[in-house]
C-alpha cells in the first residue's frame, strides 16, 4: 500500500486537502482574492503536509469549497 504526501488547507475548521502544491496555491490565491479587506488580521489559514494512502485519498469525500 503505497503513501503519498497531500496538503491540507484548513480554513473556518473545514478542511481541503490538495494532491499536489500547485493546487493548494491555486486554493490559497483564490481565498485570499475573496477575503474581505476587514477579515485579513483574524483570518486564520492552516496548511500542513499529511501522509495519505492510495485507499484513503480513493474515499474521500468531493469538496465544494470553503
Amino acid at each position: 500500500m503505497s503513501e503519498q504526501t497531500v496538503y491540507v488547507l484548513e480554513l473556518d475548521n473545514q478542511k481541503a486537502i490538495h494532491l499536489d502544491l500547485r493546487s493548494l496555491l491555486d486554493a490559497l490565491e483564490t481565498e485570499f482574492d475573496n477575503l474581505h479587506e476587514d477579515d485579513f488580521k483574524t483570518t486564520v489559514f492552516k496548511v500542513y503536509p499529511k501522509k495519505m494512502t492510495d485507499d484513503e485519498i480513493d474515499n474521500l469525500p468531493e469538496f465544494d469549497g470553503f
